[in-house]
């Protein structure tokens, strides 16, 4: 009878830890997906500022365009040529600096919801945790 009190503890005990790793698994997961979608975040404040800086260009201007990450080309930055922007499936629709800034900050919204549910998430994992 003592005996098998122990191996029920014992049994409890090892369920208890592999809860305790599932949600540990889960947090790392959580918070990696909230850092990544907090740098998503940083890149379109940025992109939203180099649009407005291509918007106030008043006459042709040599600079960079970014071709991929760290890859760049010479590019001539003229007046009131606007934006290509990827529609999908091969199709590349022009856009004024106002739409595109709209555009971005839509996604902007749309990344804040995103981190905003994952907290959430994170904090009924932790208060769950707290309850083991």
């Amino acid at each position: 009878d003592n005996n098998d009190r122990q191996r029920i503890r014992i049994c409890m005990t090892s369920k208890e830890e592999l809860i305790y790793e599932n949600y540990k698994a889960t947090v790392e997961d959580l918070e990696s997906y909230i850092d990544d979608l907090q740098e998503k975040h940083g890149d379109l404040v940025s992109a939203i500022d180099a649009v407005k800086e291509y918007r106030d260009v008043q006459e042709t201007r040599e600079g960079l365009a970014p071709i991929t990450d760290g890859i760049f080309v010479h590019a001539d930055f003229k007046p009131d040529k606007g934006f290509k922007i990827n529609a999908g499936d091969g199709v590349v629709v022009d856009k004024t600096a106002d739409e595109v800034v709209d555009l971005l900050e839509q996604r902007i919204s749309d990344v804040e919801s995103a981190i905003e549910q994952a907290q959430d998430e994170l904090l009924s994992i932790y208060d769950e945790i707290d309850a083991l």
